[in-house]
């Protein structure tokens, strides 16, 4: 039984440790940064672009064909712009290019095609030139008809008649200026989130160190260290102020215990001193 209560312990830790790391994962830090749960966020520059030159062997030769690239063209303001693929479908000939930031947690800059709007909603930059392909010497190539898209995420296409592609059978540069530079920053909500994640975890190791020093062996003892820890933590709000009542209980009921009495006690402590850190 103790076996298990320890197994249980530092399977409990684990979750924990592995829910931390899927939760600050770069792809949900940037949708909370985008979102702006946590963060301040704010506009530093418009049409920021990458430039790249698209090599003539991947170009499919036929239609309804792809090559697949996810190649990393460039990368600034802690974010990897990517092209993902060329294809042909159809008579049209496709290119899409993606934006795969990193943010920092705390602070940063990050490029996005998005514009953020104060009430945590974003559109997507709609301006008509944020595409621009040119031949191997650089010449601009005039469509008479091309295509754009956008998404998910930052995901953007540009399509344009097969035709075309005699034009830059020798390569082409490719400009694409639709990302928007934004700064953020870690509110003060967030930062208190941080430390609330750093202070759960550390009373799990503290359980799990009382647990290793029992004295004695004792059916279910992981789970009463638990209970003993949430019984000191307890409260009971009176006005605008929170008496510590689950410690007076301990003390009058609980404190003599017949067996690990001291590490009852601790455990009893650590909810104690966790009610005195929310006090703060």
């Amino acid at each position: 039984m103790n076996w298990k209560a320890a197994t249980g312990l530092a399977a409990a830790l684990l979750i924990l440790v592995g829910a931390w790391f899927y939760e600050h994962r770069s792809e949900a830090l940037y949708d909370r940064i985008i979102h702006q749960q946590g963060y301040e966020i704010s506009l530093i520059q418009e049409q920021v672009a990458v430039e790249f030159f698209l090599q003539p062997e991947w170009i499919p030769d036929e239609r309804d064909e792809e090559t697949i690239l996810h190649l990393t063209v460039e990368e600034m303001h802690d974010t990897k712009i990517i092209l993902e693929k060329v294809r042909r479908e159809g008579n049209q000939f496709y290119i899409e290019l993606d934006a795969n930031p990193s943010p920092n947690r705390i602070s940063g800059q990050l490029l996005t095609t998005s514009y953020v709007n104060s009430d945590g909603s974003y559109s997507t930059s709609n301006f008509n030139d944020r595409w621009i392909i040119m031949d191997h010497e650089k010449k601009k190539i005039d469509f008479d008809g091309y295509g754009m898209g956008d998404g998910p995420g930052n995901l953007s296409s540009f399509s344009f008649d097969d035709r075309y592609l005699e034009q830059i059978d020798q390569g082409a540069y490719i400009r694409f200026s639709g990302y928007n530079l934004y700064g953020y920053r870690l509110l003060e909500s967030g930062v208190k989130l941080y430390i609330d994640y750093a202070i759960f975890l550390g009373s799990l190791i503290a359980l799990m160190l009382l647990y290793r020093k029992r004295t004695e062996q004792e059916n279910g003892l992981g789970l009463k260290l638990v209970g003993y820890t949430l019984l000191g933590g307890f409260t009971f709000a009176f006005n605008d102020f929170k008496l510590p009542l689950g410690f007076f209980i301990y003390l009058v009921f609980f404190q003599y215990t017949s067996s690990n009495r001291r590490i009852k006690h601790l455990a009893a402590l650590l909810g104690l001193a966790l009610y005195v850190w929310r006090l703060f």
